[in-house]
């Protein structure tokens, strides 16, 4: 299923996020960030790596793809599972 974009929100009302991504590093403290709508991931190493695309499917529901990557040294995707709520 293709990924669709949620319904805008009328101007002055606010909506929380539906999608949350953390990741942890050599940094003090986590990275995060929030989609509305999507989110999408690339964790790699040099040779091996997930990339992972979030979204809202035509359903309604949330939809994650699953991509397996060669690293750094070749981004290129293999998608190796869709996950949905």
């Amino acid at each position: 299923m293709d990924l669709v974009q949620a319904e805008t929100k009328p101007i002055g009302e606010s909506y929380m996020a539906r999608f949350y991504g953390e990741i942890e590093g050599r940094a003090r403290t986590k990275a995060t960030r929030i989609g509305y709508k999507r989110i999408d991931a690339h964790i790699r190493g040099w040779d091996v790596g997930i990339y992972i695309e979030g979204g809202i499917n035509a359903d309604g529901k949330d939809e994650f793809k699953v991509y397996i990557t060669k690293g750094s040294n070749d981004p290129r995707r293999k998608l190796i599972g869709i996950y949905t709520a």
